[in-house]
């Protein structure tokens, strides 16, 4: 994959949107739905403390680990280095309807591979709506200029920051199913 002006590829063959100077450049790119062009940073909005397996560990216990955190995805990491990210969707279409054992398959082998797209704290919600545009996805990792993950902004993060009264907001509030 070629990396988008401004992206820089890490250790870890990801891309990040860290390029010197690109948070002072203005960005009014909202997602329709949005409107807006409140500006604010990613560390006022994300979620910290994403939760992470290792690439080795079962499709089964990744989805006990999602069952538990009440999340719909999970980072793939060793330690500080972002392998890639394994969403509930993930687990149905590529593992499931597959026909992969979720008890035998790893998450490594079915999550969305490396390079994953990645904000930092001091990014702004701009950006990560222009990257979720760009990139057709509605949840981004969070990492630190070391590439430590940190947290995940996602849509409906920012949605809150535009309008606290949205129906996305209202429907993040809500019980979740058990």
């Amino acid at each position: 994959m070629t990396p988008e002006p401004g992206l820089r590829p890490t250790a870890a063959g990801r891309f990040t949107d860290s390029a010197a100077g690109y948070a002072g450049d203005k960005h009014y790119l909202a997602i329709e739905d949005l409107g807006g062009t409140m500006t604010r940073k990613i560390r006022d909005v994300m979620s910290p403390g994403a939760a992470a397996v290792e690439p080795m560990t079962t499709v089964a216990r990744a989805a006990r680990v999602m069952r538990e955190q009440d999340v719909g995805d999970v980072l793939v990491a060793y330690d500080c280095d972002l392998f890639g990210v394994l969403t509930d969707r993930d687990i149905v279409v590529r593992a499931l309807a597959a026909g992969r054992d979720p008890a035998d398959t790893t998450v490594g082998s079915v999550c969305t591979p490396p390079p994953v797209v990645t904000l930092t704290p001091d990014d702004t919600t701009d950006r990560a709506l222009e990257l979720m545009r760009k990139y057709a996805v509605r949840r981004l990792p969070v990492v630190e200029r070391g590439g430590c993950p940190v947290g995940f902004v996602s849509l409906g993060d920012l949605a809150g920051t535009e309008d606290p009264h949205s129906a996305l907001m209202d429907i993040g509030r809500a019980a979740p199913n058990r």
